[in-house]
Order: C-alpha cells, then structure tokens, then sequence
C-alpha cells in the first residue's frame, strides 16, 4: 500500500499529465480554427503587405530578438540560433493580440487579425518543414552550456 505522500506525488503526477493531454487537445482546435479561418479567407495570404510583415516576424524579427535574449546564457551559437528560432510560436501571439484588441482602439483591427493568422501560418509551416533536418543537427551540436565559447 502506498504511504500518502506516494498517493499524493501519483495524484500530482496524474494531474499534470491530464493537463498537458488537455494543453494538447486545445492547441489542435485552435489550430484547426486558424486552418479553417484560412481556408475561408486565404486572400490574405495574397496581401503582399501581410504576407511580408508575417515572413519578417517568422524569419528575422522573433529569431533576431530571441538570439539577442540568449546571449550571455552559456549556449553556444547553435544553441542560441535554435532556441530563437524554434522557440515561441504562434499560439501565444493570439493571447496577445486579444489582449491589444480588447485594451485598446486600432484602425484596422481585422489587418492586425489578418497578420497575426499569416504569421501564425507561417510559423508553422516553416518550422514543421524544417523541423526534422535541424532535430538531426541540434543532436550533433548538444553541447553542455559550460563548454559554450
């Protein structure tokens, strides 16, 4: 028989579980909530304004900002460059934009609406292309923050 605290840790260990099993299920409605407002508004794609701010917060603006936040951390380039790019994505741009949406008066919300999406997109389909060919070198270049030049 198990002494309380045992059933206790067994308890905790069970809720977290549930909670990442639930963490997942709403990140795939959300996601099938963006692929379906995609799919009846996929002329924004075709924006070139929106399409060029999303591709700048996707490649340069996140990946730029997060290796500057890495610096002085112990990781290597490789560590930091990985990190910045594959780090933060999209989800949490929605929480974001809701709170400016919802704190503040905009011009154009629904652009605003039309980038964050796109950027979301993109963010996604970028990295889920990419992902497997840099998993490969994030094994080869695991290295001890200590040992980081």
């Amino acid at each position: 028989m198990f002494s309380n605290y045992e059933k206790y840790i067994r308890h905790i260990n069970n809720l977290h579980d549930f909670n990442e099993e639930l963490e997942s299920f709403v990140v795939a409605l959300i996601f099938i909530g963006i692929g379906a407002f995609i799919a009846m508004h996929y002329e924004l794609l075709a924006d070139m304004q929106i399409l060029a701010v999303a591709l700048l917060m996707v490649l340069v603006v996140r990946p730029v900002a997060g290796y500057i936040s890495f610096i002085n951390t112990g990781l290597n380039r490789f560590q930091r460059f990985a990190l910045s790019f594959y780090g933060m994505r999209g989800i949490g741009s929605l929480f974001y934009l809701a709170y400016a949406l919802t704190s503040a008066e905009f011009d154009e919300p629904k652009k605003l609406v039309a980038i964050t999406t796109a950027t979301i997109f993109f963010s996604v389909l970028i990295h889920g292309i990419s992902a497997r060919s840099v998993q490969k070198l994030i094994k080869k270049h695991d290295i001890l923050p200590t040992d980081a030049k």
